[in-house]
């Protein structure tokens, strides 16, 4: 298979770049981007950016490829209240929570004339969690809806408001539905999975800064774990 894996930060891919040898470095647009071979796969790691913009050019760069399954792997902030740092979360959807075309019938986060959420392939999500439990057996694994918008959340009102929009949440980042948008548009199937790296509240980027390097390494570390199975 050829596989697309598309993280934000350095900090996020710097696992893959360590632990998987001759990749051959690109750039494209201002996009970095390794290609090569890991576990019979062709892989190819692109570094977007933090964004929804910087996102989708990526992901739209990538889809130019013609990868079999593209992957966004990184951190991400709680909105369910139970999930504590270390702890991972698979989409089921993606969805925008700063979009808000409602006054023409869309639903809270949906763009206009797009879907409310963006499906995630259901096809490999037994297999990509019993390899993160393999991985960190320590750890809670959750499916549900994660979040996007163009702002880094530290305030508890927010995390609030997002819960009573979005029941289903269960964490915030700033490119996931981005790339699920590209991926619905170019027919490519799609899988985000993030690991938590701070709580979303006054406290987030303490914790980020404190924590993203590691469950950036967690997070890499999965996605590689998965590739061994993936067939």
């Amino acid at each position: 298979m050829k596989i697309a894996i598309i993280s934000a930060l350095q900090k996020e891919l710097d696992n893959y770049l360590t632990h998987i040898d001759h990749l051959e470095a690109h750039e494209a647009y201002g996009i970095a981007y390794w290609q090569g071979t890991y576990q019979t796969h062709d892989i190819i790691i692109a570094k977007c950016g933090v964004g929804k913009v910087n996102a989708a050019m990526t992901a739209t760069l990538l889809g130019t490829m013609q990868p079999d399954l593209v992957i966004n792997n990184g951190t991400a902030g709680a909105v369910d209240p139970d999930l504590k740092v270390g702890d991972v979360v698979i989409a089921m959807h993606t969805q925008y929570h700063d979009v808000d075309a409602t006054a023409f019938g869309n639903a809270l986060g949906q763009v206009d004339g797009m879907p409310e959420r963006y499906p995630n392939a259901t096809t490999y999500q037994e297999s990509l969690k019993n390899a993160i439990l393999d991985e960190v057996p320590e750890a809670t694994v959750v499916t549900g809806t994660i979040l996007s918008g163009d702002s880094f959340i530290a305030d508890p009102e927010k995390v609030k408001a997002m819960r009573e929009n979005f029941e289903d949440a269960e964490c915030v980042e700033m490119e996931s539905t981005a790339i699920g948008q590209v991926c619905y548009r170019m027919q490519l199937p799609f899988l985000c999975v993030r690991v938590i790296s701070d709580t979303a509240s006054q406290d987030a980027d303490v914790l980020f800064d404190q924590f993203v390097a590691e469950t950036g390494k967690v997070g890499a570390s999965v996605i590689r774990k998965f590739l061994t199975v993936l067939q």
